[in-house]
This record gives structure tokens, C-alpha cells and sequence, in this order.
């Protein structure tokens, strides 16, 4: 009787050893994976900086171009001008479509 108290105390012991390895294996994986996930995390900060800089050196470029070259900059300009025509004309478009399809909708539930 007393050999038989002894094996199941060592096989719950056992067991509770086995869930502490269980937990102590999960928790390191949890640790690794959240490891690599701050990682990715800085590699994606730091190429967002470095694409940062570069469209800072391009816009800082063009400036710098526009500013020697007279023609260059007159060009940039007019580009700039027909976007924002381009803009307007497009916000005039949808604001009319919005405005006639709730013309439509009020017609049709008799409004």
C-alpha cells in the first residue's frame, strides 16, 4: 500500500514536472517569436526612414534644379497649376453625380 502512495506521488510529480516543462517551452517560443515580430518591426522602421531621406534629397534636388534652370521651375508650375485644375474639375464631376443621384433617390421614393 505504501509503495503503491509513493508511485503516484512520483507520477504526479512527473506531471506537474512535465506541464512546467510544457509551460516553460511555451513561453520561451512565445518569447523568440515575439523577438522576431521587434525584428521586423525596426527593419520596417528603418527602411521607412531611409525612404524618408531619399524623397527628402529628391525634393531638395528638384528644388535645387528649379532654381538654376529658370525654364525647369516655369515647367513645375504649370504642371502644378493643371493638377489643381485637374482637381477641381474632378471635385466638380463627383459633387454633380452625388447631388443627381440623391435628385434620383428622392424622386423615387416620392419626396
Amino acid at each position: 500500500m505504501l509503495l503503491k502512495e509513493v508511485s503516484e506521488t512520483s507520477n504526479e510529480d512527473r506531471t506537474a514536472e512535465e506541464l512546467l516543462l510544457q509551460e516553460k517551452y511555451s513561453l520561451s517560443s512565445s518569447h523568440s517569436a515575439t523577438d522576431a515580430i521587434l525584428g521586423q518591426a525596426h527593419e520596417v522602421s528603418a527602411t521607412l526612414r531611409n525612404q524618408r531621406n531619399a524623397f527628402t534629397n529628391a525634393t531638395s534636388r528638384l528644388a535645387s534644379i528649379g532654381k538654376a534652370v529658370p525654364g525647369v521651375n516655369t515647367l513645375m508650375q504649370r504642371i502644378q497649376n493643371k493638377r489643381t485644375r485637374d482637381n477641381t474639375i474632378l471635385a466638380i464631376v463627383i459633387s454633380f453625380c452625388i447631388c443627381f443621384i440623391l435628385f434620383y433617390v428622392l424622386r423615387s421614393w416620392g419626396l
